[in-house]
């Protein structure tokens, strides 16, 4: 499936920016892939990159909930905040 390898590529992509680690740098990339990717397991990450992808995944929605005054009504409107949402941090981030 796609959207898997897309979320764990997301969180190897993020913990190599974190760490200050150039894409250049091979052998130190191929070192969180080790760190954080299982293949073959069933969520196909370490326990590490599981507690990773949570961590991530619970400051998603903190920083969600945060910016709401309250809960959606339907998923569309989740989906449509979430979008603005990200697109106004990504924003925010790069101006500063």
């Amino acid at each position: 499936m796609l959207a898997p390898s897309l979320l764990i590529g997301t969180l190897v992509a993020a913990e190599v920016r974190l760490s200050g680690i150039d894409l250049s740098e091979k052998a130190a990339v191929r070192g969180v892939v080790k760190r954080l990717v299982t293949p073959g397991s069933k969520t196909q990450l370490t326990e590490e990159g599981m507690r990773c992808m949570n961590a991530y995944a619970s400051g998603g929605y903190d920083y969600l909930a945060e910016s709401r005054d309250s809960a959606p009504a339907s998923p569309e409107e989740f989906i449509r905040d979430f979008v603005g949402l990200i697109g106004e941090a990504m924003e925010a981030e790069s101006q500063g």
